[in-house]
């Protein structure tokens, strides 16, 4: 389990929820409302076993508050790309 209890991500990505949803839900279980790129990334990698060498790129597309800096479309395409070479999708 990830340091982002109640995240339950395998469920998320099921249930087809958008990579921002995600990132707002995980947001939102931070107990000060911020949100550590590598702690992302851990409960990325440890509950759905990809790892962060292959999701890294996609902090390219935030802020460090999380801000997209791209399109929301550009950036769910990279996520399901990403969740189709791991048999997420």
């Amino acid at each position: 389990m990830s340091g982002l209890s109640g995240l339950d991500l395998p469920q998320m990505v099921e249930n087809g929820t958008p990579f921002l949803d995600i990132v707002s839900h995980a947001q939102s279980l931070s107990s000060d409302g911020s949100l550590s790129a590598v702690a992302f990334l851990y409960a990325v990698q440890s509950e759905l076993g990809i790892p962060f060498t292959e999701t890294r790129d996609l902090f390219e597309f935030f802020s460090s508050d999380w801000i997209p800096l791209a399109d929301g479309t550009v950036i769910e395409e990279r996520w399901q790309s990403i969740l189709r070479a791991h048999g997420r999708r």
